[in-house]
């Protein structure tokens, strides 16, 4: 199976980076040239089909628990904070990863 796993991460706090707002993985075919991710709802355990959560959000004491903290959560106190998504996939054949960065715009 080829996925595509997205780490959301706030890169200003250090609990809630590396994959800290949540890891989903997207189910893809092989010999896609466009790939489009379903929407995921923030503070949701509800996946599209063809995905599954890796890790959960590390902190549902501060928000409502889900697979996924939205960036806004805290955004509103510190509206200059640095969120990213990191998008990973690796083929069958390859042993090493490719990545993609989607920060937020400020």
């Amino acid at each position: 199976m080829n996925l595509i796993i997205a780490e959301y991460s706030d890169r200003d706090y250090e609990p809630m980076n590396h994959g800290g707002h949540g890891r989903m993985a997207f189910a893809i075919t092989p010999d896609q040239h466009l790939i489009k991710l379903p929407r995921v709802d923030g503070h949701s355990f509800h996946m599209p089909k063809g995905s599954f959560i890796l890790e959960p959000h590390r902190n549902p004491k501060r928000d409502k628990a889900g697979a996924y903290m939205p960036p806004c959560s805290g955004a509103i106190t510190s509206p200059s904070k640095r969120f990213t998504l990191m998008a990973k996939t690796s083929s069958p054949s390859a042993s090493r990863f490719w990545s993609w960065a989607l920060t937020s715009a400020e």
